[in-house]
């Protein structure tokens, strides 16, 4: 029986975190993009492009592989993965980006992982992005992190007192032997924890559910930070992770969305409006929408608390803060806000006239001054934004 304490898994996560620290120190890299309305996913596209030289960049210091995966308008999904970093198999990566993102080829998702081990299965074959076929559906899953295999285990067997599924379902060994007895070494944690989001999807008959659900049994155990995926099930992208982890693309404006662990810093993809993750946040990026869960392993599936048609205002980063503030709103079906900082009087302090097309994403920074360009004074303040009858406004707690 493998029942253990939750201060068990802590050590046992911390003997691993301290085993592979230098690897975590780079972490995987992952990259994901889905096509809005009627594009279709092209490398000929200088954003696109933008992107994937950085995630080939970025494989340059990952030596334990890079893969692939392209669904296209038929649903039909081709999957490549290399044991070698992209540095040292640049031809074969770039071929593989040629051969399926052209405008013949009708893609409308892809995903990517450039690979750095960070579990004892490091001599194997590049197994990311993993695959589960479900009836009509083809799932597929990149993760960065490390995760407990034997809590994984337990929470898929529940416990060790159903081990049916996972024999239905077996993980892969790599030719070591069978998982039960010495393959166990070659089981990746990454399959452990896709596995077990399908279990429960299967379970609950609903993707949302069964992600989180998974989330919220693993992170009584694990932080968010190293529980940070990407899904797909060739609709829809469905994205996990911890502060900053990950970012998205939040503008419907361009021919695709984008989801990345580092975004490329060049003028052309900055223009994309790279939002980082909240801890703990959940984002679903499909054809025409975004939407964004936030606080996930704790709430029930009663809706998003962010949509992207809606006139709302994203979480203010830090919070408490110093020094700056990010200030991150939708414009939802206006063109003219006001955005305004209030003191706990009620006064205004400062405040932004800003003119925006209709559903975009709009960023700003408060450095804590008046509107005359004097600092203020420590304390709680409040963001509202404004046009005509619609107000909504968050708090904020600036600290010297």
């Amino acid at each position: 029986m493998r029942y253990y304490t939750k201060q068990r898994y802590h050590l046992g996560f911390l003997i691993i975190f301290l085993n592979v620290l230098p690897s975590l120190l780079l972490g995987c890299r992952l990259w994901a993009v889905i096509a809005n309305g009627n594009y279709s996913i092209s490398s000929s596209t200088p954003i696109i492009t933008d992107e994937i030289e950085a995630l080939y960049q970025q494989g340059h210091s990952f030596r334990d592989g890079w893969g692939l995966a392209f669904y296209t308008e038929n649903d039909s999904l081709s999957v490549f993965r290399s044991p070698k970093s992209t540095e040292e198999d640049s031809a074969q990566f770039w071929q593989c980006i040629d051969d399926n993102l052209n405008d013949s080829m009708d893609v409308t998702l892809a995903l990517g992982h450039v690979r750095a081990t960070t579990s004892g299965a490091g001599a194997i074959p590049n197994p990311h992005p993993f695959i589960y076929h479900n009836n009509t559906q083809t799932f597929t899953f990149i993760h960065n992190g490390t995760i407990s295999k034997s809590l994984l285990y337990d929470l898929i067997t529940e416990y060790d007192s159903n081990e049916s599924w996972l024999v239905n379902h077996p993980p892969q060994t790599f030719g070591s032997g069978h998982w039960q007895n010495e393959g166990w070494n070659r089981v990746v944690d990454s399959e452990l924890y896709f596995l077990l989001i399908m279990k429960l999807m299967e379970e609950t008959g609903s993707i949302f559910d069964g992600i989180q659900k998974a989330v919220s049994q693993i992170s009584d155990f694990i932080p968010p930070s190293q529980m940070n995926f990407i899904m797909s099930d060739g609709q829809s992208l469905y994205a996990y992770g911890g502060q900053s982890a990950l970012s998205y693309s939040g503008n419907n404006n361009y021919s695709h969305k984008s989801i990345m662990s580092r975004p490329p810093e060049t003028s052309v993809d900055s223009e994309m409006d790279w939002i980082p993750f909240q801890q703990d946040e959940l984002i679903v990026l499909s054809v025409n929408n975004i939407e964004s869960y936030q606080s996930f392993s704790e709430i029930n599936s009663s809706g998003p608390y962010f949509i992207q048609s809606e006139f709302s205002i994203r979480p203010c980063f830090p919070n408490p803060f110093n020094n700056e503030i990010q200030i991150t709103f939708n414009s939802g079906p206006f063109n003219r806000i006001e955005l305004s900082i209030y003191n706990i009087a009620g006064k205004i302090i400062w405040t932004e006239t800003v003119l925006a097309e209709e559903d975009q994403i709009m960023h700003r920074v408060w450095s804590g001054k008046n509107s005359q360009g004097d600092g203020v004074s420590s304390g709680q303040y409040y963001v509202q934004i404004r046009s005509g009858v619609e107000i909504q406004s968050q708090k904020i707690l600036y600290l010297k």
